[in-house]
């Protein structure tokens, strides 16, 4: 009877465990979908860039290519995604992953500029958006970015279709605790940079 007793509060032990580690991550956070001025692309932003073709989940090398250039631990990383996994066969889903290096025409380092196009980054500008639909959601590793793409993307297109937004493409902006959610309603055709076929209209 002990034993079992032991097992018994190992099992809740751990369930309990788990369930903070998952609400840690973001498992209950709200998602407050809102259509505003965006956060990040309300400026114009220099970016070095890769484009990526095949599935999303594989972006994540590129992403930690791009974030160990950046000159502060402070900056800012991206991906654009161009294509629904939901229509679109995984092996052609087409998303771009950057680095941002400034802002609204700041200068770039030189050593930074070498750095990226030596790691076969390409340089971009992405434009200024004063209308976006957006949302913010923790950044704490894998975990909850996978709990992230689970839980805000359905809530994203149900708020789009439901409002009858243009919105695209869409983009996840990552900092050191946040990642914004954010699909532009203006200037669209300029989030798709060379090696990126812009739709036709």
């Amino acid at each position: 009877m002990v034993e079992c007793g032991c097992l018994a509060y190992l099992a809740v032990t751990l369930l309990v465990a788990g369930f903070l580690y998952l609400t840690y991550n973001g498992l209950l956070y709200p998602i407050v979908l809102r259509t505003a001025k965006p956060p990040y692309i309300c400026n114009q932003l220099s970016v070095f860039y890769k484009v990526h073709v095949g599935a999303y989940r594989n972006v994540g090398t590129i992403f930690d290519e791009a974030r160990k250039l950046l000159p502060s631990s402070d900056g800012s990383t991206l991906g654009i995604y161009y294509d629904d996994p939901n229509t679109v066969k995984e092996e052609n889903c087409r998303s771009v992953v950057a680095a941002v290096v400034g802002e609204n025409g700041s200068p770039i380092d030189a050593s930074v500029k070498q750095r990226y196009l030596q790691a076969g980054f390409k340089q971009y500008e992405l434009p200024a958006v004063t209308q976006a639909v957006f949302c913010y959601f923790p950044f704490k590793g894998i975990v909850s970015i996978l709990i992230s793409v689970i839980r805000v993307y359905p809530k994203l297109g149900k708020y789009i279709q439901e409002n009858k937004l243009t919105a695209f493409p869409m983009m996840e902006v990552y900092d050191k605790q946040t990642v914004a959610f954010i699909a532009p309603l203006e200037h669209q055709k300029f989030f798709y940079p060379p090696g990126i076929e812009v739709p036709k209209e």
